[in-house]
């Protein structure tokens, strides 16, 4: 958990560390007139994910961080980090947060090793949130406020 954090309070990606909570269906796109997008049938692999995470009370997380916050904070510390593992939290949430709300049709562009994004503002955000933009709009959205709620409560006490 806390070198997901750290991945995702630097922009980075924590989908290897949290390689359980991966969707089973395969990334899908799709292409018409040579054009490819990601498939919005796909972005209901992300369905329960997103269920999940928004099903939690903002409140409740934040209590239950605050439990397992020394535990944590050794944790950070073995990683060799100097700062507060709070700090990260806050800006892992404000990480996901900020993820811009994407478009209802997002066009790709084939790479040697899978597909970017045919828009440059996209395909400049950190990984963290293009992979965020994957799950598609109404999932994005829930993930955001769930993220936005937990960090208001964690800083409500």
């Amino acid at each position: 958990l806390a070198t997901a954090i750290d991945r995702l309070a630097q922009g980075q990606s924590p989908a290897r560390d949290l390689a359980p909570l991966r969707p089973a269906a395969a990334f899908a796109v799709t292409t018409r007139r040579g054009a490819t997008t990601l498939d919005a049938a796909g972005y209901t692999r992300y369905d329960g994910l997103a269920g999940a995470v928004a099903s939690v009370d903002p409140a409740k997380l934040a209590e239950a961080y605050r439990t397992i916050e020394p535990r944590l904070s050794e944790a950070w510390t073995r990683l060799g980090h100097q700062g507060s593992v709070r700090e990260a939290v806050v800006r892992a949430a404000a990480v996901v947060a900020s993820t811009p709300d994407p478009p209802a049709e997002i066009a790709l562009v084939r790479r040697v090793s899978g597909y970017g994004y045919a828009d440059p503002a996209l395909e400049a955000l950190p990984p963290a949130q293009k992979h965020l933009l994957r799950m598609g709009p109404a999932n994005v959205a829930r993930v955001k406020q769930a993220a936005s709620g937990f960090a208001a409560a964690l800083a409500a006490r």
